[in-house]
């Protein structure tokens, strides 16, 4: 700032140190790009010695990196397998931001243990020994905590994703979300902890969000960002032939699209005596195989193609102002990771039956039984003709992480018997009356789960349909009005599962019944909208007869799932667990997987439950209670 620009204005020696001062803070930027910032400035400490933040080996974190100075990008979501260098990206991206942008950053890890692990052995050397920050610094006894550290005109704070307190606090610039699969889906009574860490940037017109993380699974909210955004993939030259090419493991795992350039992996077929695996053979000749010269590319190969790769968007819908990236550890430098070791590793834990652990930390793909397997069930074609009288059912499951909404519809005859129409997912509510209308279904026949925001439910519900006098005798347990209602509602029904067994009884033979209706409390006294309660357990337990063709009812899956796994992922998700009284349940396989489509099937066959289309005889006692 120049005073002499003002020369009829006396400035005392106060007043000219203050300006000299706000002069320092309006310095432009630093012109150069954070990743080259960050190999100038930033040094990791090791024992013995400093380490400089480098790429070498790794560029492809260069793109995303950079995007931490981009004002056009507002969130990036990073999902990657394991040594990759996502947590150097993000200190260095840390680094660059306290620097260059001053900012509150907000740092979410899984859990108080991890932050401050990760504060005391990584971060805070690296704040102290870095040439680009330690400057800034003043006192660092006072000015960095694990909670909070101040940084010149910068403030990082540092929480668990698991403590409510700490996820809604000062509004921030940045929020970095590290390891999102490991995070608490939900706080307390406060909601999922991306949700809580998302809303401290509203007030920022040029905010960021950076999400990380090796994926879990389909529904997770690090595989969902990832869907939301561009869907970058990174794809490097073929050492043979210069083609892209991406590489991956096998076709067996394709959570993600197929993109035609894949090369997998192979070793010697010799490797394999009989029944057993020679691992040294398989880690000697494993390779990748290009898909259009059928070149074999070696794990020492890489170095030459990975710094030639390029970063490329497949999802054209996406939002430009959401970048997402997948990389998986078969791009990594580590010698761990060299595609020899996969292959010995992979081997090993399908042996122990852990292909997850391999799907999610070395492929960076969310598991859902990504291995062929021979299926029971009975599978027909979508042009296969169905005579007689079919009634067509819609059940959806409505819960708090995007996709919100999951659909089933199917149809059923007076027999019994079902055959698969559609099933998927969506965020609007819209889009299940287009199926309705689509299929036919009339509004009685269109059954959505209630559990999780009732009154958002119950509205939805009595916005389509229609509504006749009350009867006299009510339309289900209730409590006793003072004034009944003078109509009841006639459309979209909601419905509330219970796991254990209800003394629900038919109303004119006295036996046990699986289902029941209740009115719903609404603030709407002048309606009464019915609520079918389900007792969840046993429809699991036919279901499941149903499906491997124990049930005189014929239950079908037409042809239009081979478009898609994610059916069977969550049809598969559960398995009946015998308890040590002798008593049976029904558990998760795993607590991320995704269970809404298999809710919609339970859904169904309450549906025609209650509608007649199935006779169950109950007795005293339940199997699967």
């Amino acid at each position: 700032m120049n005073l002499s620009l003002a020369p009829n204005i006396v400035f005392t020696a106060e007043e000219k140190k203050t300006f000299y001062s706000l002069g320092s803070l309006c310095k432009p930027h630093s012109l150069e790009k954070p990743t080259d910032w960050a190999c100038k400035n930033i040094l990791f400490p090791a024992p013995g010695r400093n380490v400089p933040f480098d790429i070498k080996g790794r560029e492809f974190i260069r793109e995303p990196l950079d995007c931490f100075a981009n004002p056009r990008i507002r969130f990036i979501t990073f999902i990657s397998g394991s040594q990759i260098g996502k947590t150097a990206m993000l200190m260095a991206g840390a680094g660059y931001t306290v620097r260059n942008r001053p900012s509150r950053i907000f740092w979410v890890m899984p859990t108080i243990r991890d932050y401050l692990k990760f504060y005391k052995s990584r971060l805070k050397p690296l704040e102290i020994k870095s040439p680009g920050i330690k400057d800034l610094i003043k006192n660092p006894r006072v000015n960095l905590t694990a909670e909070l550290q101040f940084i010149g005109s910068s403030i990082i704070e540092m929480t668990g994703s698991n403590t409510p307190s700490g996820l809604a606090g000062s509004p921030c610039r940045v929020v970095i979300l590290d390891e999102v699969g490991k995070f608490k889906l939900k706080v307390g009574e406060e909601g999922g902890a991306v949700g809580l860490a998302q809303q401290r940037v509203k007030d920022f017109p040029q905010s960021l969000i950076v999400c990380t993380s090796t994926p879990v699974s389909q529904t997770s909210p690090e595989w969902v960002e990832y869907l939301n955004g561009d869907q970058r993939r990174y794809h490097i030259p073929c050492i043979h032939c210069e083609k892209p090419i991406t590489l991956a493991w096998s076709p067996n795992f394709n959570a993600l699209p197929r993109l035609g350039n894949e090369a997998y992996v192979e070793w010697d077929s010799n490797a394999k005596i009989g029944s057993k695996w020679d691992l040294g053979i398989v880690a000697r000749t494993a390779h990748f195989v290009c898909p259009f010269c059928k070149g074999k590319i070696f794990d020492h190969e890489k170095s030459l193609m990975v710094p030639r790769g390029e970063w490329i968007a497949t999802n054209p819908n996406g939002d430009t102002s959401r970048r997402s990236y997948h990389i998986s550890s078969l791009y990594a430098a580590a010698a761990s990771t060299s595609v020899g070791n996969e292959a010995v590793n992979f081997l090993r834990q399908k042996k122990a039956r852990q292909l997850q652990i391999f799907a999610n930390g070395e492929l960076a793909e969310p598991w859902f039984n990504q291995v062929a397997s021979k299926r029971s069930e009975l599978i027909i074609s979508t042009s296969t003709p169905h005579e007689g009288e079919w009634f067509n059912f819609l059940t959806a499951d409505y819960h708090y992480n995007a996709p919100f909404l999951w659909y089933v519809v199917r149809a059923w005859n007076r027999k019994g018997d079902s055959y698969l129409l559609d099933f998927g997912n969506t965020n609007d509510f819209a889009k299940l009356d287009q199926l309705a209308e689509k299929y036919k279904i009339p509004p009685t026949q269109v059954f959505i789960d209630s559990g999780y925001d009732a009154n958002r439910i119950y509205q939805e519900c009595l916005n389509r349909g229609r509504r006749e006098a009350y009867p006299p005798g009510g339309v289900g347990r209730r409590k006793a009005y003072a004034y009944p209602p003078s109509w009841v509602h006639l459309g979209w029904t909601p419905l509330k599962g219970y796991a254990t067994q209800k003394n629900w009884r038919d109303e004119e033979t006295g036996t046990p019944r699986i289902f029941d209706w209740v009115e719903a409390e609404t603030n709407n006294s002048d309606v009464a909208l019915p609520v079918l309660l389900l007792y969840t357990t046993r429809l699991k337990d036919i279901l499941r007869s149903m499906r491997l063709g124990e049930s005189d009812q014929k239950w079908a899956v037409t042809d239009i799932v081979d478009k898609s796994d994610v059916y069977w992922v969550h049809l598969d998700s559960e398995e009946l667990k015998e308890l040590r009284n002798g008593t049976f349940v029904w558990e998760k396989k795993n607590p991320h997987l995704a269970n809404h489509l298999l809710d919609c099937e339970v859904y169904q066959i309450g549906a025609a439950v209650s509608f007649g289309l199935i006779t169950t005889e109950e007795k005293e006692e339940f199997v699967g209670v």
